[in-house]
This record gives C-alpha cells, structure tokens and sequence, in this order.
C-alpha cells in the first residue's frame, strides 16, 4: 500500500466515526503518529513488498500484536483516538504532517540503501521462509558460499525473533574459510550480529574486506546461540537470506 493511499483509508475511517468522539483515553499526537508509521510498515510487510512467498505470506492483523504492545496501548485507545482526532482538524493535520515526515525520510534512506546495494553483485540467496520452532526446534541456519576472490562480503537476513525466544546471546555468526588441515579450517571471523527479541521484523547486514585469497568460503550461521544444552525452544522466522559482494 502506498504512503498516500494509506493516509486516505485512515481519513475514511475517521471521518466515518467523527460524530462519536470523545476525549477519553485519546493518545497523544506525537505517540498517535508514531504508531501510525508502524502500522503503514506491518502494512507493507504484509504487502509482500519482501518478496514473501504467496502460500506464506503474513497477515498485517497478526503484526499489530507487537505494534500496540510496543506503544503500550490497547486496539480500544488507537480505535478511540481515531475518532476523537477526525473531529480536530489541526490536531489531524500536525499528525499526517508528522507521519508523513517520518516515512519520507525512511524512504529516503531505503532508496540509498538500495542505491548502494544496486552497486553490488548477489552472490548467493535463499527465499525460502524458516519458521522455526516449525520447521526445527534449535535450527542455526547454517550457510555456506564459495568466494569469488577478494572483495567486500555482506550477509544479509530478514528476521522476526520473538521475545518468548529461549535463544541466549542469538546473533549472526559468519567467517571466511580456507581447510588448513586442522578439523575446524583457519577462520577469519565477522563482527557478530546481535538479534533482537522484539517480535517485530528486522533487517540484519554484516560485512567484512576480504583481502587474504587463501580463503575459499563464507560460512556462518543465521541464528547463532550460546545455549550449553538443547532444552529450549526457538521462536524465530527468517525471510530471506542473501550474500552481496
């Protein structure tokens, strides 16, 4: 859904229950917009603007759960807030001017993202959807990617890790490689990815030069854990796996 688009479904629904608004547990302006450019990216998501497979795609309803949560306040409050904010005008117009703010500067920053992406190579990519405890109770996701000479590597996964997770210390772990002889191979680490627990989704990027041409492979894990033992559940889904150089 664009931007703009969704603006002028919000505008239809206020404007629908204008004539029942009350001051009575109405979020504040600043708070209302923010909750609104969190919708309009639960929105997107559930848009398959990620490249999500139709058969799993994900339902915007479902994502509002983290998004309330997160602001602290109930379907009841936004639902309210809604219709007392149709009826003031001001109020309603510093919201969509805030909102609008904050998503163009989101866009701005995703199209420079991608303007540097766009200059980079996919040398590797896994679309399939890892639902997990599903489809594994303690999956690491392990990857493995053969090099393509000296460059600038970056891993990347979109990741929803919920706060029930039972993972400890779970991150992106990602190494070069070459066999030296020894059971484990040389190594040379990437700085580690920390993920968090924030039942909401996440894009996650770790890069490293390579300069050394002895290493063969990128290998790692996707959701790394320190765990000593195997008595706990993962609640994680991963979108999609990539490696640029």
């Amino acid at each position: 859904m664009r931007f703009s688009d969704f603006l002028l479904l919000f505008s239809i629904i206020a404007m629908f229950f204008a004539c029942s608004g009350e001051k009575k547990d109405i979020i504040p302006q600043r708070k209302m917009a923010a909750i609104l450019v969190d919708i309009h990216l639960a929105d997107e998501i559930a848009a398959n603007r990620y490249s999500v497979a139709p058969e799993t795609e994900l339902d915007s309803a479902s994502l509002y759960g983290w998004l309330f949560e997160k602001h602290a306040v109930t379907r009841a409050q936004f639902d309210s807030s809604v219709v007392y904010y149709a009826s003031k005008s001001d109020a309603l117009n510093k919201i969509y001017k805030n909102v609008s703010d904050r998503v163009s500067k989101m866009e701005a920053e995703l199209a420079r993202i991608a303007e540097e992406e766009s200059k980079k190579s996919v040398i590797y990519e896994d679309t399939k959807m890892y639902r997990l405890p599903l489809d594994g109770k303690r999956e690491k996701i392990p990857f493995e990617v053969p090099l393509s000479g000296e460059g600038d590597y970056t891993v990347n996964a979109r990741i929803i890790m919920q706060k029930t997770d039972q993972s400890v210390n779970p991150r992106i772990t990602a190494y070069f490689w070459y066999d030296d002889g020894t059971p484990e191979g040389s190594r040379e680490y990437f700085r580690s990815i920390p993920i968090k627990k924030n039942d909401r989704p996440n894009m996650y990027s770790v890069s490293k030069m390579l300069d050394d041409p002895k290493y063969t492979h990128l290998k790692g894990f996707i959701l790394d854990h320190d765990n000593t033992d195997t008595l706990f559940v993962k609640n994680a889904v991963v979108l999609k796996i990539s490696v640029t150089k």
